[in-house]
């Protein structure tokens, strides 16, 4: 809340309407003069954060449900003992939930030379004139969303063959594409091996797929992913092992090493997302106090990135469904072809879908669009249920809409190609 999700949106629709602005021509409308204060933008994200935090609705939870709140710091006297501001609590049960900071690679001359994470980079009131961004992850893109409209010249290095490598390869692709549309300058199989200052720029050295390349910028953003949190607070006092890649190793229930410790959330690895984070919590509680065990089950765990146009997925590729055996088909629309991407003026980008060729079984729904984050839900719902190609093509969509794609790709799969539905 106060370092990731809500300030970086609010930061991201600043940069929103500043493009709608730019673009105002295309509506008959009149912005000649356009410009930005960016500590009033900076003071925004701040106020917004602020009433989130007023607003917190498990800060309400806790009181209303009668569970103090101790914001200080705990340290682990024993498996069952924690130190916290001069008295000691001892709990037949505990659940870890640390967090994750930005992980920054051990890049000679970085650390002399100076650089930002993503939060350092939500409190900056002065915009970079350049910006150079180690990672194509959602982080580094957003943030490069963030800056491109205000006219900052920015450039992203990824040391994989692509951006946000963890996403279908073809919505990949098109994003990079849109992203270089825009003027953002994107280099894969691109590594910083070394970095240096040549007055008020800082000179950063990579290895690409062609040899070295030399990048030269004011301000260098490192968003090259995160580390948990599991130093600071006697972890090692309460008998729990690390596993691989310094997360706390947990079972299918959350279950550490010590059998009643818990732990939930980026600490225990995988997606860094809230809403995953929320959701292992939960369940970690449940087993915790319950003597009903429920596992997790990340099959429809969606992820967004708030690019524009945005991307959204939920469940495998299609290289993932062929690596797991499916006999795979795809179903795919474009927004271009929808009326409603017609009428806003948002015609990029198209949904994607992955089906079991002989059940007809929804494997993966990837959309790369504008509003990509609300049109992905439908599918978590798919997915979740069971649902099929049929089903889909069945449902009723409202018209005009942008989801109206997903009934476009789902008919073209069982009535053939060139079959277009309005609803």
């Amino acid at each position: 809340m106060n370092k990731g999700c809500i300030p970086t949106k609010a930061l991201l629709r600043s940069a929103e309407i500043m493009r709608y602005l730019k673009r105002a021509e295309e509506f008959g409308l009149s912005a000649k003069e356009v410009g930005f204060d960016m500590a009033r933008i900076i003071a925004r994200k701040d106020a917004v954060v602020n009433r989130s935090v007023e607003n917190d609705a498990f800060r309400r939870m806790l009181k209303e449900n009668g569970i103090p709140l101790l914001e200080a710091k705990a340290t682990f006297r024993s498996p069952h003992e924690l130190q916290v501001s001069g008295q000691v609590i001892r709990a037949e049960r505990l659940i870890l939930g640390t967090g994750s900071v930005p992980a920054v690679p051990p890049v000679p001359g970085l650390r002399e030379t100076g650089f930002i994470t993503s939060d350092e980079a939500l409190d900056l009131t002065t915009l970079p004139e350049s910006i150079l961004i180690v990672g194509a992850g959602a982080v580094g893109l957003e943030f490069a969303e963030f800056y491109a409209p205000f006219g900052a010249r920015v450039t992203v290095i990824e040391m994989l063959d692509r951006v946000l490598p963890q996403e279908d390869e073809e919505i990949s692709g098109a994003l990079q594409t849109y992203l270089e549309e825009e003027g953002i300058e994107v280099h894969t199989r691109t590594k910083l091996v070394r970095v240096s200052r040549d007055g008020k720029e800082k000179v950063a050295l990579a290895e690409t797929s062609e040899g070295t390349k030399t990048f030269r910028a004011r301000e260098i953003l490192v968003a090259t992913g995160r580390r948990p949190i599991t130093q600071g607070f006697g972890l090692e006092k309460s008998g729990v092992e690390i596993g691989h890649g310094g997360v706390i190793a947990v079972d299918s229930e959350l279950r550490t090493s010590q059998e009643h410790i818990f732990a939930a959330g980026d600490v225990a690895g995988g997606y860094l997302f809230t809403h995953k984070a929320v959701y292992e919590g939960e369940i970690a509680v449940n087993n915790a106090l319950s003597s009903v065990a429920q596992e997790v089950d990340y099959t429809a765990v969606p992820r967004v990135t708030f690019t524009e146009p945005q991307v959204g997925s939920v469940g495998l590729t299609e290289a993932q469904a062929r690596e797991h055996g499916h006999q795979v088909r795809i179903g795919k629309a474009y927004l271009k072809h929808m009326g409603k991407g017609q009428a806003i003026g948002e015609t990029q980008g198209f949904v994607k879908l992955v089906v079991d060729d002989k059940s007809g079984k929804l494997l993966g729904w990837h959309v790369v669009s504008h509003l990509a984050n609300e049109i992905i839900m439908e599918g978590v719902v798919a997915i979740m249920a069971g649902l099929t190609i049929m089903d889909l093509s069945a449902a009723i969509h409202p018209h005009p809409t942008i989801p109206e794609m997903v009934k476009a790709a789902a008919k073209g799969l069982v009535e053939g190609p060139g079959r277009l539905s309005c609803c």
